[in-house]
């Protein structure tokens, strides 16, 4: 896969990130902002499992231009509607 580069996400108060006191689905879509202007992205794949999976979600509905594809996996939808 030489012409596709992966980036993982340590999402604000998660894994090794700083926690903090307040969190919001604002903070996690500023944190996939700053990757896609670290990385100078114009367009990406987003991969999201579980609450990533949210976040991904929420970033491609509120940036749909910046989303070439989006892959879910047992997030809040699959949750809510899993019987």
């Amino acid at each position: 896969m030489k012409d596709f580069r992966f980036v993982a996400i340590d999402f604000v108060g998660h894994g090794k990130s700083d926690h903090v006191t307040e969190l919001s689905y604002l903070h996690q879509l500023e944190a996939i902002q700053a990757v896609f202007d670290w990385a100078k992205w114009e367009k990406c794949i987003i991969v999201g499992h579980s609450y990533g999976g949210n976040n991904a979600l929420f970033y491609t509905a509120a940036c749909p231009q910046k989303v070439q594809a989006l892959i879910v996996s047992f997030n809040l939808l699959f949750i809510l509607f899993y019987k």
